[in-house]
């Protein structure tokens, strides 16, 4: 991480004195991030965003590249400000440069924002259903999208499951379409789907008597993103409606589902935080994966 710092922070520089000013605010943001996750204070880090952030009004440009680059800096400027408890100067950043976020802003970093945001307190718009899955839908098992776009709150007709089911990127089309009857209240598919689930976690390391708590529409949320980055995004749906017991499950499953030593120790640190109650401990978990996944 301090090698990234310096790397970037070097390039940020570079690109300021050439005057390329798009690539200044992506290598700064890059450089501010790896200081936000090496455990520097966060008094320093939302310093150092706000100047950057001043540093993207004062040299705005009406372009795409420059604009989308701008919104991400609004992104984590936003998170940082919310997470030392601004919530108000973050509503008031919101109302008067909420279209960064709405227009510039990719769905997966809109979506995490927003949800974060939600998380930490601010009185920000929630994404719909149809948001999210936009946001996760590459990032899930293709197996078991039609199931969860029932989860999330998109109905689709059983007619349509089997042509669904039978797309060439399934690769088990039983389970895509058990899954899918689970989710609306077929026993015998529910059982199914259970035992499969809660033995393939389990073989990765996650405590079986956990799984055993979840119900099955949680187990199928929690097993269906391919992604660390997916996974992220349904914990932060989970957390801004308040389901802890859901958050616990996804950071279990992101600690023991994907490799890299940053988003196994993150996710772990958000799971022991949110068991154990320490509110700070969890926010401060939540941003390192917010600003680990965005980087």
């Amino acid at each position: 991480l301090n090698n990234a710092m310096n790397y970037y922070g070097r390039a940020a520089e570079i690109s300021r004195e050439l005057g390329h000013w798009v690539n200044y605010l992506i290598d700064r943001r890059r450089a501010i991030e790896a200081m936000a996750l090496s455990g520097e204070s966060l008094e320093n880090v939302v310093g150092e965003l706000g100047k950057l952030w001043g540093d993207a009004l004062q040299g705005m440009e009406p372009t795409a590249p420059y604009l989308r680059a701008a919104a991400g800096v609004f992104g984590d400027y936003l998170v940082a400000l919310a997470l030392v408890g601004r919530r108000g100067d973050v509503e008031k950043l919101l109302e008067e440069h909420g279209s960064l976020l709405n227009k510039y802003m990719d769905r997966r970093l809109n979506v995490a924002t927003r949800l974060t945001l939600k998380y930490l307190g601010v009185n920000a718009e929630e994404p719909s259903g149809e948001e999210v899955l936009e946001a996760v839908w590459a990032r899930l098992m293709p197996e078991l999208r039609p199931a969860m776009e029932e989860v999330l709150g998109i109905h689709i007709p059983v007619e349509d499951v089997p042509s669904l089911c039978g797309d060439l990127e399934v690769k088990d089309s039983k389970l895509c379409v058990n899954a899918y009857a689970a989710v609306n209240g077929d026993k015998e598919a529910e059982e199914i789907v259970r035992q499969y689930i809660v033995n393939e976690l389990s073989k990765n390391g996650v405590s079986r008597e956990l799984l055993n708590k979840a119900d099955t529409r949680q187990l199928i949320e929690v097993y269906a993103p391919a992604t660390s980055m997916g996974q992220f995004i349904l914990l932060l749906r989970a957390l801004a409606l308040g389901d802890k017991d859901l958050a616990i499950l996804h950071a279990e499953v992101g600690s023991a589902m994907f490799n890299g030593e940053l988003p196994k120790r993150f996710f772990r640190e958000l799971a022991n935080a949110l068991r154990s109650g320490d509110k700070n401990g969890a926010r401060r978990a939540v941003a390192k994966l917010y600003y680990y996944h965005f980087f």
